[in-house]
């Protein structure tokens, strides 16, 4: 009888591990205590909205029985239609539920065509978070429709039985009451027991349900007809929702999800493996073994969920953890929180939404309001937040980077609801770029030098050196040619990465030969260009080309990013560039760009700073970012003239050394002339100034500059070599002689104000009564040919813009300095000698005065 009884009992046993070991489902009808909802196949009024038009979407819960069935019906519209619907998939946890289908059918023309086959179903175990390391252990049945046309009506319905015994007696749904296709029936219903407490609360709009109670149930349900659709825009915050939707909750407020959460993470567990590794490792409560045992949980417990049944929300064992070298992050922050504890350290889990951040308390209390868990760590006084999944983590306590995640419920035994994450991320870039150029033909030397610091720092550190040297290699080399074509790097060890793990610090440097980056503006022109642009800037910037839009944009923050891009041309090459600068600002970002001309080294510096200022663009703000999103684009790009193609050894220009040498010997006939004329000191008695001071140190200095300062722009300008007159003839086109004798004009202006300037210091020296005036003659003179040069280089050689800063230099110069001449006291009592026959006079005078101060 004993043996026949053992029989039996290892029948059933080995019966209940294969059912284990092998889900199932069953087909059924439809639960008897659903509300029957009608739908009429031949009513699809909505032919016309999309690929599938929805007739009815019919979910109901039981929370009584614990049954969850749905129901859909739509119209398949086009092909797109039947090759995504013809493969239906219903999921199921078979840890805690039950699947039972309960009708899939086609109405075709007027005709209901039965397609629930159950030999046409398989049970297939998901994967589809496989790359996520995410195993929640679900399973799904899986029916591949056949003989499914355009047109058809498809209807099918499934219900699942059984919830996760986890929550016990809780319940949690949400209900969305838009999607992005058109719904024309859509009822939503929850059966309770009479007296069970719940909320509810309506999000984005959504409508108030109905409330009823009868037959010792209370019913909730919704009723919506033709609802339409809603279209999300690109780019949205995580925390923006653009539908409407309702959740049910039969916790009361935060407290109680607190409570519920603190049985799930006992401290008080038993690890010897912990307290072992812990002391044979000899770790203290100091910084030190703080960090110690933070990088041993984040680097070596490596990330892997197995989620399935109560482990959707409960963490496994510590012990476990420690043992299996992986788990989630309920398991990674529960094993951290443990070890911190084991040596002293106050930590406790606390639960966060990593999408809606700081908006998390909108929703109604539930644990299902969260979906990630991170850990509090209060270190001699001090709080810290740390995400245990997060790898690559250096520098000490210092330089822990709270993760941007807004508020979180810790689930500690304080009074407090909810503590705000303070933002300590700095988000550091500091990008060199330097082009260096041998001539407009040779390859050009292409270096980046890339420092990151901060949370960024640990991302850009985790991104390269999870990747081969090859891969990167690769994809940092595709990134470049984007930009710059025809591009290679420059010998095999041309990228470099440097880890400053004290400081937390990454740097990339790279290395490039460009074959060439000149090119002809036109087909015509010998002259050749390049533009520069802050691409390596742009990655932390955000645009969209969506542009009208209802939702926020999301911009990335926070970041402090700082480019200079250094153009070093050789020493025989003489360009051009103006030196400016310039801001953009507004409430969610700054910019500044700054172009500096180093003349001694010959190499110019585009200077550009971006810094975010806030995580997001408000709609009534999106006219504003664009705006100057776009003056920022215009600003950043900074085109370059090299100039000839070849650059030519220097030859001169005979005529214009003709016309120099002209110039110069009419100038020292005019200035011989001017030498001679004399006019009488407006000083006749007081004191006489025998040093230029005061003031006039100023003019003096002046006039010394800028003989120095117009030979140097004579000698950059060009304007004795053969190639810039005849390059004329190509830039200029039909008038290559009116520029030409634009060009004549300023040298000949450049040349007489170079003499002109020395002829006055003569005179200043000798103190000759002629300097005020004529001194006041020269600004004048070099006022109106300031005027004339910028007026005569828009006419003739189309300038784009007057120079007016040197036209306000040149006012402001004759403002202050022509009256000076005409009114000062020292002026007069300076510039009192006369020439020749006067210089008895003057000697006289001279006498008179000591005789006077004498007396």
């Amino acid at each position: 009888m004993k043996l026949i009884q053992l029989f039996w009992v290892l029948i059933f046993t080995s019966q209940s591990i294969l059912s284990l070991a092998t889900p199932t489902f069953k087909i059924k009808p439809s639960p008897v205590w659903k509300t029957k909802i009608n739908f009429d196949p031949q009513g699809n009024a909505h032919k016309n909205e999309g690929s599938v038009s929805y007739l009815l979407l019919d979910w109901q819960d039981n929370e009584i029985t614990k049954e969850y069935n749905y129901r859909y019906c739509m119209s398949l519209n086009d092909e797109d239609a039947v090759q995504s619907n013809s493969q239906l998939y219903f999921t199921f946890d078979p840890s805690y539920e039950e699947l039972c289908i309960n009708t899939i059918k086609i109405y075709r023309n007027g005709k209901i065509i039965n397609k629930l086959n159950r030999d046409k179903i398989e049970l297939m175990r998901n994967e589809k978070n496989v790359e996520r390391y995410i195993y929640d252990g679900s399973y799904s049945a899986v029916c591949i429709l056949e003989d499914v046309q355009v047109g058809d009506i498809l209807e099918y319905e499934y219900t699942l039985k059984g919830a996760n015994p986890i929550f016990k007696n809780h319940f949690y749904n949400y209900h969305s009451q838009a999607f992005s296709s058109r719904i024309q029936h859509m009822y939503y219903q929850m059966l309770l027991p009479e007296h069970k407490k719940y909320q509810v609360k309506n999000l984005f709009g959504g409508v108030a349900p109905i409330q009823s109670t009868k037959n010792g149930m209370q019913s909730i349900s919704w009723n919506l007809k033709n609802v339409a659709p809603i279209f999300t825009d690109e780019d949205s915050p995580s925390w923006y929702d653009a539908y409407p939707a309702s959740e049910i909750s039969s916790f009361q407020d935060w407290k109680e999800v607190r409570s519920f959460m603190q049985d799930l993470y006992p401290m008080n567990v038993v690890c010897p493996k912990i307290k072992d590794f812990i002391s044979k490792k000899k770790i203290r409560a100091n910084e030190e073994g703080v960090i110690q045992i933070i990088r041993f949980v984040q680097d070596e417990i490596r990330y892997l969920a197995m989620s399935n049944g109560v482990n959707s929300h409960k963490p496994h064992h510590p012990e476990k953890v420690f043992e299996q070298r992986f788990g989630d992050c309920k398991d990674k922050s529960y094993l951290l929180s443990y070890m911190l504890k084991e040596v002293g350290v106050m930590a406790w889990p606390a639960i966060v939404n990593t999408n809606a951040k700081r908006y998390v308390d909108r929703y109604v209390p539930s644990p299902f309001a969260f979906n990630h868990v991170i850990v509090k760590i209060n270190w001699k006084g001090k709080n810290y937040w740390v995400d245990p999944t997060f790898n690559n983590q250096k520098g000490g306590m210092d330089q822990l980077q709270n993760p941007r995640y807004g508020k979180a419920l810790v689930i500690d035994n304080d009074k407090t609801d909810w503590e705000k994450i303070p933002e300590n991320q700095i988000n550091k870039v500091v990008i060199n770029e330097n082009f260096w150029f041998t001539d407009s033909i040779s390859k050009i030397r292409y270096d980046v030098v890339s420092k990151f610091s901060g949370q960024i720092a640990n991302i850009r550190r985790g991104w390269n050196l999870s990747n081969s040297l090859a891969e990167n290699k690769d994809a940092y080399l595709d990134y470049c040619t984007r930009f710059y074509e025809n591009m290679n790097w420059k010998h095999d060890s041309a990228l470099i990465f440097r880890d400053n793990q004290k400081e937390n610090t990454f740097t990339i440097i790279e290395k490039y030969e460009i074959e060439s980056l000149w090119e002809h503006r036109g087909t015509d022109s010998l002259e050749l260009y390049s533009s520069y642009f802050p691409y390596n800037m742009y990655e932390f910037m955000n645009s969209t080309n969506d542009k009208v839009r209802n939702a926020p944009l999301q911009i990335t923050h926070p970041i402090d990013v700082e480019l200079k891009i250094n153009l070093h041309f050789p020493k025989h090459k003489q360009v051009a560039f103006e030196e400016e600068k310039d801001s953009v600002v507004n409430d969610m970002f700054k910019f500044h760009y700054d172009v500096s001309n180093n003349r001694l080294s010959n190499f110019v510096t585009l200077t550009y700073k971006y810094k975010s200022l806030q995580d997001h663009v408000p709609v009534e703000k999106l006219k504003t970012y664009y705006k100057d999103y776009n003056q920022v684009s215009e600003k950043c790009e900074y085109p370059v003239q090299w100039g000839m193609e070849v650059d030519p050894k220097f030859k001169i220009f005979g005529p214009a050394v003709f016309m120099a040498v002209l110039l110069i010997i009419g100038l020292f006939f005019w200035i011989r002339k001017l030498y001679n004329w004399d006019i009488k000191p407006e000083f006749q008695f007081g004191s006489v100034q025998d040093t230029i001071g005061g003031w006039l140190a100023f003019v003096a200095l002046g006039l010394y500059v800028t003989p120095i300062s117009i030979i140097y722009l004579i000698y950059d300008s060009g304007y004795f070599s053969q190639a810039i007159w005849d390059s004329f003839i190509t830039q200029y086109g039909n008038q290559p002689f009116l520029a030409g004798g634009f060009y004549f004009f300023e040298l000949l202006y450049n040349l007489a104000t170079i003499f002109f300037a020395i002829f006055l210091i003569v005179l200043m020296h000798q103190k000759r009564s002629t300097f005020p005036k004529l001194y006041i003659y020269f600004r004048v003179i070099v006022l109106v040919g300031l005027f004339a040069d910028n007026i005569l280089g828009a006419e003739i050689i189309g300038s784009d813009a007057i120079d007016t800063k040197e036209l306000s230099r040149g006012i402001v110069g004759a403002a202050i300095w022509i009256p000076y001449m005409m009114k000062s006291k020292r002026v007069k009592e300076t510039f009192v000698k006369r020439l020749g026959k006067n210089k008895a006079q003057s000697e006289k005078t001279e006498e008179l005065q000591v005789s006077k101060e004498m007396i």
